[in-house]
């Protein structure tokens, strides 16, 4: 119950925060999304899934959400409005993640698919993979300092 509670925290303090220690890849031949639906469509398109879609309610603007991507359910997705500003947030989140892994003594392990203007957070690498590949993106474990 409390890693529970630890994945539905941190996921919060990601969908607040936006952002990662990662590197952030240029854009790619997939389109930038321009909101999470658009991601969540793109995803379903490949054949990944995706169309339980529940987007966050304002005042997010339809950047944030969350879906069954492969096997994986309540991965979250979070699209922002250029690589500029993913790179830029980047820290932020990485802060407050690993923050409240010390904080809750979690041992949760994150892996996050990076593209141009988006990032879907996942808690297995096999489930991952796909959707990195599908989308010409990066995948990036959390790492904590």
């Amino acid at each position: 119950m409390v890693e529970e509670t630890s994945i539905v925290v941190l996921r919060f303090l990601l969908m607040a925060a936006i952002g990662f220690s990662v590197s952030v890849p240029a854009a790619s031949s997939v389109p930038q999304p321009h909101n999470v639906s658009d991601l969540a469509a793109t995803i379903s398109a490949k054949g990944l899934g995706c169309q339980d879609l529940q987007v966050v309610p304002p005042p997010s603007e339809a950047i944030e959400g969350t879906c069954t991507v492969w096997h994986e359910a309540g991965v979250e997705l979070d699209v922002l409005s250029s690589h500029a500003v993913l790179t830029k947030q980047i820290p932020k989140a990485v802060a407050a993640v690993c923050a409240a892994l010390r904080k809750t003594h979690s041992s949760v392990k994150l892996v996050f698919v990076v593209g141009s203007n988006w990032v879907a957070t996942f808690e297995s690498t096999v489930n991952a993979r796909p959707l990195a590949k599908a989308m010409n993106a990066k995948i990036q474990p959390l790492k904590c300092s």
